[in-house]
């Protein structure tokens, strides 16, 4: 069994009933209720193999987090260009502009989309004017044109889109949607780093085995050996990295076998490797969700060095495809000054957050993936008032429909403790909290 197929039905929700020349008339039809017919024959065709979401969006964001969310959850998209304002220079009709921004949101989720309709298919009604589909639609990528009064003939072309949709070789879906990844990295005041990582995803098809890549890395110096870090117990000392399955497919599926394979990576800074899960009795629909957490010390820069390098830690999808949303919380642990309630400040200046829109690099390319990168979209951060406190100093980026990478970027101002300093500080903590 597979999931069904999720079309995104970009539309105008206008009530009011015109005709074909676009004149409101009570004999008419409305953009909804067209809307509405092509959903109902697209259902009948696919023999309800494809399932059409519409999102209705409450106007409180140029375009709304859910009207995103469900862009992103749809494997195709139909945008309806219906007639709206008249262009009385050029007497030809401009489409809903609202489906235009719908129309160039899908554009970005389906990045090898191209002249040929594979995911991003337009419906243009006779009389708009085909200059103004916006990006989605250049004057070489051809929509079909209908006429409002002629139902018989919007459905005959919609029944050829299903049954091009249906009969696609290249219209494959990937066994899984990443829905979300949500990354902790706590920077403990002797220099170590531990980071858990929260990865959701929702099954298309039966399957009892699959297995998802991975990656793990490190600016400046290299991790420790792959191998050590595999039988390492939680011992950032030594280093640590481990996985553990926390919903592993639904109703009656507790627990499942999980093995960690390292990939050759070809760099000391980097560790590839996939996680195989096996033993699953998951249906098409199941969600899969599990933690993967490492940790190592002496992670960052030394801060007595003035190298003018920044300290970072970021995420990346990797090869996984695009996420529905991702977040990136770095917390600081603080220190306390002796005979003071007040934590020490963690940095004297803000860290900067940058976003890239590759979480890869070309295969033929030498440099490691952080320094090549193009990065955009630099930010300075402030703490986060809701999880920062008398222990922490939070930071935290949320993003949606995210696929490439994003990090957080500070200059090395932390002091660093010692081993035998740790001790008296959490002391003192505790009697200050107290």
């Amino acid at each position: 069994m597979s999931l069904k197929h999720r079309i995104f039905l970009a539309h105008s929700f206008a009530t009011d009933k015109i005709n074909a020349e676009g004149q409101k008339d009570q004999n008419g039809i409305s953009d909804l209720e067209l809307a509405g017919f092509i959903t109902s024959w697209i259902k009948e065709f696919s023999g309800d193999q494809i399932e059409v979401i519409r999102t209705r969006d409450p106007f409180d964001d140029y375009i709304s987090s859910k009207v995103r969310r469900d862009i992103c959850s749809s494997d195709l998209m139909l945008c309806l260009f219906t007639k709206r304002t008249k262009d009385h220079l050029k007497h030809l009709w401009i489409p809903s502009t609202y489906v235009i921004s719908e129309a160039s949101a899908g554009l970005m989720q389906y990045p090898s989309e191209d002249e040929s309709h594979r995911r991003l298919f337009g419906l243009v009604e006779n009389g708009v004017d085909r200059e103004q589909l916006g990006m989605a639609f250049p004057m070489n990528k051809t929509a079909s044109e209908f006429v409002r009064s002629d139902l018989d003939g919007l459905r005959c072309k919609l029944k050829e889109m299903v049954d091009a949709i249906l009969n696609s070789k290249s219209l494959i879906r990937d066994d899984r949607e990443y829905l979300s990844l949500d990354k902790v990295a706590t920077v403990w005041r002797n220099g170590a780093i531990t980071v858990e990582c929260r990865h959701r995803y929702r099954f298309t098809t039966d399957l009892t085995k699959t297995s998802i890549p991975h990656a793990i890395w490190r600016v400046s110096q290299p991790l420790p050996p792959m191998k050590t870090l595999l039988n390492g117990s939680r011992d950032v000392g030594r280093g640590y990295l481990r996985c553990v399955p926390t919903d592993c497919g639904g109703p009656g599926q507790k627990t499942c076998q999980r093995r960690i394979i390292a990939r050759t990576s070809g760099m000391e800074n980097e560790h590839k490797f996939d996680i195989e899960f096996s033993k699953m009795d998951i249906k098409a629909g199941n969600e899969l969700t599990y933690e993967l957490a490492w940790g190592y010390q002496n992670a960052f820069h030394d801060p007595t060095k003035q190298d003018d390098k920044p300290n970072s830690v970021g995420l990346r999808t990797f090869e996984r495809g695009m996420a529905r949303s991702v977040s990136l919380t770095v917390q600081f642990q603080r220190d306390f000054e002796e005979d003071s309630n007040e934590p020490a400040p963690i940095l004297e200046e803000p860290p900067v957050l940058s976003t890239s829109d590759s979480p890869l690099l070309p295969a033929d390319t030498p440099e490691f993936w952080h320094q090549s990168a193009i990065w955009h979209e630099q930010k300075k951060l402030q703490p986060c008032p809701k999880r920062s406190g008398a222990m922490w100093e939070v930071y935290r980026w949320e993003g949606a429909c995210f696929s490439g990478s994003a990090k957080l970027d500070w200059y090395p101002q932390l002091n660093y403790l010692q081993e035998d300093e740790i001790k008296p500080v959490r002391k003192r903590r505790k009697r200050n909290d107290s």
